[in-house]
């Protein structure tokens, strides 16, 4: 007899970009950049406690920008959706981020892409695991 195996829903994992802009925004600009980005469906339903800061300068003209969201709310998945689901999270928020980034006339030369991985304390009960994702190559601004 076939026994039909029911996949387990399990909490699914924040994400962390790491963006690469020049010019460097300035405070009132940072401020709409960070409106507009955060403003889209999937930080908003998707995602808690987003937040967009200035990460780390690497130039007079260049920086990081880190937008983190520690948790996936209200979303459970399968083991069988992880790709899937973090594939289109990332090539959704990719192109909407630099979008707002041209449209403000800042460039995006860098970015990385992460899962949260939390290491110590334990992770909690119920967490999907680390999977490695293969994300396509975007195309930069020059």
């Amino acid at each position: 007899m076939f026994k039909h195996h029911k996949e387990v829903l399990m909490k699914g994992r924040g994400i962390t970009w790491y963006i690469i802009v020049s010019p460097i925004p300035k405070e009132k600009e940072l401020e709409k950049i960070r409106k507009l980005i955060l403003n889209h469906n999937l930080f908003q339903n998707d995602f808690e406690g987003v937040y967009l800061s200035l990460h780390d300068k690497v130039s007079d003209t260049v920086t990081w920008l880190k937008i983190r969201s520690p948790i996936l709310a209200n979303h459970m998945l399968r083991i069988s959706e992880i790709h899937s689901y973090y594939k289109l999270v990332f090539d959704t928020l990719y192109e909407h981020i630099k979008n707002v980034l041209n449209k403000n006339n800042f460039k995006l030369l860098g970015f990385s892409f992460e899962l949260n991985c939390q290491m110590y304390p334990e992770e909690p009960e119920g967490i999907i695991p680390m999977v490695e994702l293969d994300l396509s190559k975007k195309k930069l601004d020059k």
